[in-house]
């Protein structure tokens, strides 16, 4: 029995004869050929069966790896602390910088396939630029919302930003200009490596997506911890929450980094240039 088109191939219940008794009859499991033209649509990068979950690193290694890279921030900070002046401080924030981009790519070489495109979504579009400049208006607009109600419900006047360092280097060109590079280029490509690359993927691998993106929301959250008052602080948190909502978002949508990163330059370059620069 046959028949004709793209659908040519025997169906599960085309009649097959037994060996030896022509009456007798069992089900044919042979596939159907797609229509032409048919694409296959594209999984989630965490759909069970992707690739990316051959890496070994996963929820415990983030256990050991979040002590690590604080104590090498910390430790950085140290060694700067020896130093005098300017170099002092360009040394801390390179090193604080380069250890947030090292984490990841180390984790990657050791315990996954090597390739940060294929691990961790480290990857770039056209596209991306776009993406992200879009992602740039919604986190602003997602951001000033929630620190509205965050004003409200405590009763300051204005947010408390965590630009200080940036506004005291405003004097010195040298440091100004680390600043400048590091806080709106480095900084931003190291902590989505870390945050929506590394942490997102590994949680994720064993607890589901769900649970994924809360803990890596979480965890960068408390990575931008500053000093203050319980109101004051809580501002902080409510306002980068926002932005690692919409971060998180972007990423899960594209299921790369690209736009994420793109939109988390834009942000820092402008919150340099406006602390530097005495803009706002």
């Amino acid at each position: 029995m046959t028949t004709s088109g793209p659908h040519s191939a025997e169906s599960p219940t085309t009649r097959r004869p037994l060996p030896g008794d022509g009456s007798s009859v069992v089900p044919s499991f042979a596939p159907t050929p797609a229509p032409a033209g048919y694409v296959e649509p594209p999984r989630h990068w965490w759909s069970p069966g992707q690739s990316w979950r051959e890496t070994r690193w996963g929820t415990l290694d983030l256990l050991v790896t979040i002590p690590v890279l604080l104590a090498a921030v910390g430790l950085t900070a140290v060694l700067g602390s020896f130093l005098a002046g300017d170099v002092a401080t360009v040394v801390a924030l390179i090193g604080g910088a380069l250890v947030w981009v090292a984490v990841p790519v180390l984790a990657v070489r050791l315990r996954g396939t090597g390739s940060l495109r294929h691990d961790l979504g480290f990857e770039f579009r056209a596209a991306d630029l776009g993406l992200g400049a879009l992602g740039f208006i919604g986190a602003s607009f997602v951001v000033y919302l929630f620190t509205l109600l965050a004003l409200a419900a405590t009763g300051q006047e204005q947010p408390v930003g965590n630009t200080g360092f940036v506004r005291d280097a405003a004097d010195r060109p040298v440091v100004a200009v680390a600043v400048a590079l590091l806080v709106g280029l480095i900084v931003p490509i190291g902590e989505e490596l870390f945050f929506r690359g590394l942490v997102l993927r590994a949680v994720t691998k064993s607890r589901g997506i769900v649970v994924g993106s809360i803990v890596s929301w979480f965890v960068f959250t408390l990575g931008h911890f500053q000093g203050g008052t319980w109101e004051e602080i809580l501002v902080l948190y409510t306002s980068i929450g926002a932005l690692g909502i919409v971060l998180t978002a972007l990423t899960l949508w594209t299921g790369r980094l690209g736009p994420s990163i793109v939109t988390h330059i834009i942000l820092n370059s402008l919150a340099t240039a406006f602390a530097i620069f005495g803009w706002g």
